[in-house]
């Protein structure tokens, strides 16, 4: 890096020199990665032997550094027992994946129906499908004509030089194998054997022996280099992790994929092969298709995740390495494959069909609802695992039906755009129609599935669409805004043209994130215990204005669970740097306050450090201050110590802040800036937050004395800003003032006052704010 510090503990723990994660745009996507955010993200190479926690917490510590992750163990998702089997002829007799006849014992008809599927469309050189997965063999004699011109890149080497692995070849076979050349094994979309059919594989090598690495790099370079489908045979180890980094590549490859073939990208992943229920990553994620594996008699492979966020199965085999297996391509000549990798590939393959037979005229969201609402019911045969293995198993020949009939069917071109920008609680939809101003309906869904309007069908708005979504706009303008009533992360929309007689276009698909955002209420918090797998997350965010030091996660210490968060102010030499944790938006409804509870650590020092709790109401363009303290007013500790410092259990003390909103407040974000003094390093854990229902006279007045009368204390709460508050005065009824504190913006909302010194009587007490004061009269009986 030729910065000293960060060079220091890259020696220490032998680092290799710090590389860009994403070197690979081209000149015209320059602007466009950048605007990503991709030229900010650095890898670095330690060995084996590495305290990796360390090594983070080091180049964390320089301040240098918004994001430090480890590389997460990933893993491919194939069953490794192989055996190698060297067919004298065409072997298709034996992929009942694709015809299923009962081989191996399996259920006749339990395939993708391949034969009649081929009728339809047999692959299309122009669709790219990139393989994220070990290296191909190129030169395979069932691969080498389908293989994409330029080959692909070597992620792991960050070379050209691809290196054949099994892993890479078995999963380039079942997508792409070159069909009717008299040898081998027959791919979903290899083509009719002809030099000008058959779609493109690029191998993205991410995998090489034991080491792994370039996943993000590979679905950018992937997009960038026209692929229209990725097919991802990998998962996270672990459940519940991720790389925000592989999300991020994620939504660039669903924006900015499918080169003249598609509007947008579609990613394809394995639902990984732990035989349970849970949440693999990325496979999980909603913008991409999960696929869970199934046998040769339609029931779930024993090996197979499951879960609500499957979205599809496709054959995987029963992992016994015998022809109850997928025939695969394998850099031996052919074995039989099987995992969640083989079945990832065949949804990636008919995925390559559909955008052949729909080429230059659909979106993404057109082939993933075409493979979605296709498939062939499993459930009577997987009675255990309702709703959890997707709509059901992939069906080719009926995915590909359905494309052509809407190939067929719509004549009326597609609106020439559609873009879209989130204001808060609304999203302002424009668009420009089609040639021949022809009318235009919109569909709205929270989730990445919305279905195609049938040619003849009148929609009104209010109906739903087969296959999800509902119709919120027709018409014959050209801007329409929408009120968001969810609080979904994405929200997403499709446009359709449509004629005087109700026949329809192809659609525009459109993404927009607004969230994720979380209702709540007076008995509804939502709470941050710091103890997400990953830190940052979708939901907390970090704000670092200067690359520098900021808020991360730390085991060190904590209130409750392993976790907790901490800007650490004593390293930090930048005073007056400001770094921001962004809580994730939330819902509200009719509420004039919110109240926010966290647990804090903090021991005064010389030099002091400042916390301000902000909040935002109009979906973060503006934020206010709300709460503020720093120095001794700060602490839950006092002294002045030379080292840094880590709390003891009995240092953590709670801090309630009530905070008024305005009534017609939809959707705010609370955030925690630290203000840094150079002082001393600040803890957080256990935040939850709530709304809070003032009482009428507190709404009505802006100062609510209670109770009054008063014997020995009094509570005053007040609406207006705290921060604009700057003293708190009570006065006998001879006008003397006998009580008196001044405020410089660090006023709470809500304080409690001891008056037992005062004798019986009638007082006044006055609050003196910016622009005006408040005089309530009060009574100790």
């Amino acid at each position: 890096f030729g910065i000293d510090k960060v060079d220091n503990i890259s020696r220490q723990y032998k680092a290799k020199e710090g590389k860009l994660l994403f070197p690979f745009a081209t000149t015209d996507k320059i602007e466009l990665h950048n605007k990503w955010g991709f030229n900010l993200w650095y890898n670095l190479d330690l060995p084996i032997d590495a305290d990796i926690k360390k090594a983070m917490a080091a180049y964390l510590k320089t301040g240098l550094f918004e994001v430090v992750e480890p590389l997460y163990k990933i893993e491919t998702t194939g069953i490794t027992n192989l055996q190698s089997f060297l067919p004298n002829d065409i072997k298709f007799t034996e992929q009942w994946n694709l015809k299923n006849i009962g081989q191996a014992g399996g259920t006749i008809g339990k395939d993708l129906g391949m034969v009649d599927a081929w009728d339809i469309e047999k692959g299309k050189p122009e669709v790219i499908v990139a393989m994220i997965d070990r290296g191909i063999q190129y030169d395979h004699p069932d691969l080498a004509q389908n293989m994409w011109s330029g080959r692909g890149y070597n992620f792991v080497t960050n070379t050209n030089i691809i290196t054949p692995e099994d892993h890479g070849t078995c999963t380039a076979g079942i997508v792409g194998a070159v069909n009717n050349n008299s040898i081998g094994i027959s791919g979903i979309a290899g083509g009719d054997g002809s030099i000008n059919s058959g779609i493109r594989l690029m191998s993205c090598q991410t995998f090489a022996g034991s080491t792994n690495g370039g996943f993000a790099e590979a679905l950018i370079w992937a997009a960038d280099h026209g692929a229209c489908i990725a097919s991802n045979s990998w998962a996270f180890s672990n459940a519940g992790v991720y790389r925000i980094s592989v999300l991020d590549a994620i939504d660039y490859f669903c924006n900015n994929g499918g080169g003249n073939v598609l509007q947008g990208g579609l990613a394809i992943f394995a639902a990984g092969n732990n035989g349970e229920e849970r949440l693999t990553y990325p496979g999980c994620y909603e913008r991409v298709i999960g696929v869970a594996a199934t046998n040769n008699k339609d029931t779930r492979s024993s090996y197979s995740n499951y879960g609500d966020w499957v979205d599809i199965c496709a054959p995987g085999g029963d992992a016994n390495g015998t022809a109850a297996d997928i025939p695969a391509t394998s850099t031996t000549g052919y074995v039989f494959f099987s995992g969640t990798s083989a079945c990832t590939p065949h949804v990636a393959g008919v995925a390559a069909l559909v955008a052949s037979k729909l080429y230059g005229k659909a979106s993404a969201s057109d082939v993933r609802n075409i493979l979605l609402t296709t498939t062939d019911d499993i459930y009577p045969l997987n009675t255990n695992f309702i709703g959890k293995l997707g709509t059901g198993r992939i069906n080719a020949y009926k995915a590909l039906q359905k494309a052509q009939t809407l190939l067929a069917a719509n004549m009326v071109a597609s609106p020439s755009s559609f873009t879209g920008i989130t204001d808060c609680s609304s999203i302002n939809l424009n668009w420009l129609p089609n040639n021949t101003n022809n009318e235009v309906i919109i569909a709205y869904n929270a989730s990445n599935n919305i279905g195609i309007p049938v040619n003849g069908n009148i929609y009104a708005i209010g109906n739903n669409l087969s296959g999800g979504g509902t119709i919120i706009y027709k018409g014959s303008s050209n801007s329409f805004n929408y009120s968001i009533i969810n609080n979904a992360a994405f929200q997403y929309f499709k446009i359709w043209s449509v004629n005087a007689n109700n026949q329809y276009s192809f659609g525009r698909q459109l993404e927009i994130l607004t969230g994720p955002s979380y209702p709540i209420n007076d008995f509804t918090n939502y709470t941050e215990g710091i103890e997400s797998l990953s830190f940052p997350t979708q939901s907390l965010r970090i704000g670092n204005p200067d690359n520098s030091f900021t808020w991360e996660r730390t085991f060190l210490t904590k209130h409750n669970g392993l976790f907790s968060a901490v800007i650490k102010n004593f390293d930090y030499p930048v005073i007056n740097q400001q770094d921001f944790m962004y809580l994730p938006q939330l819902q509200v409804t009719n509420a004039d306050s919110i109240k926010l509870s966290f647990w804090m650590a903090y021991q005064a020092a010389i030099n002091a450090d400042s916390l301000a709790i902000i909040v935002s109401t109009d979906c973060g363009k503006s934020y206010k201050t709300v709460w503020q303290k720093g120095g001794n007013e700060l602490a839950t500790v006092p002294g002045n110590q030379n080292k840094a410092y880590i709390p003891a259990e009995a240092d953590w003390k709670k801090q309630e802040i009530v905070f008024g909103i305005p009534i017609s407040t939809k959707k705010a974000i609370v955030a925690f800036k630290a203000i840094n003094g150079h002082g001393q390093n600040l803890y957080l854990d256990d935040i939850s937050i709530t709304t809070k229902t003032l009482p009428q006279k507190l709404r009505e007045n802006g100062v609510l004395v209670s109770p009054n009368p008063f014997s020995n204390q009094i509570t005053v709460q007040h609406y207006l800003p705290p921060t604009s508050l700057r003293a708190i005065s009570i006065f006998n009824m001879l006008g003397q003032k006998i009580f008196s504190k001044k405020y410089a913006g660090n006023a709470d909302s809500y304080m409690v006052f001891s008056m037992n010194h005062l004798p019986k009587g009638v007082y006044e007490i006055r609050l003196d704010y910016d622009n005006q004061s408040i005089t309530k009269k009060m009574v100790k009986q």
